[in-house]
């Protein structure tokens, strides 16, 4: 049976010089490798050819400058032919999509009667906050005041 130097000692002879649990500490710290990209389109984007979702890769050029693209999870499988994009082309697309989308009139209309309505009961909640911190601050300056008016006393003797 080994005992716990004589097990450090076979992984040193055998070229190991780590102890057991640290390798993975070295390893986050030495290489910190991030394998997902977060993207506010994530998920939401689909391939028009093979109808399977796009993925956000990261591409780096000869220089070390890092690009991001979408590619089609059909294309990783060899089922799909759709080229890499970058995401500032895709987002460029979404937004001259939005564009082009518009609310039915009467959704607008009732949108917009919601966001005033809910911007006037905003405005009426500050007034009532504001007027709510005046007076307290009133009633503060007064007890200032009266601390202020108040004789000296006595080191040990308690008011009366």
């Amino acid at each position: 049976m080994m005992t716990s130097n004589s097990k450090t000692a076979a992984m040193a002879t055998s070229g190991m010089t780590y102890l057991v649990g640290e390798r993975p500490r070295l390893r986050d710290s030495m290489m910190p490798w991030q394998r997902r990209y977060h993207h506010y389109l994530k998920g939401l984007l689909a391939c028009q050819r093979c109808d399977r979702r796009l993925i956000v890769m990261r591409g780096k050029s000869k220089t070390g400058e890092l690009y991001f693209y979408y590619v089609c999870r059909g294309r990783q499988d060899g089922d799909c032919d759709l080229p890499y994009v970058r995401v500032a082309q895709i987002e460029q697309a979404v937004a001259n999509h939005y564009r082009t989308v518009q609310l039915p009139g009467d959704l607008r209309n009732k949108l917009t009667a919601g966001l005033d309505q809910a911007i006037d009961a905003r405005s009426n909640q500050d007034a009532d906050h504001k007027a709510r911190l005046g007076k307290r601050l009133a009633e503060l300056d007064r007890q200032e005041d009266r601390y202020i008016e108040l004789p000296p006393t006595p080191i040990g003797r308690r008011p009366s």
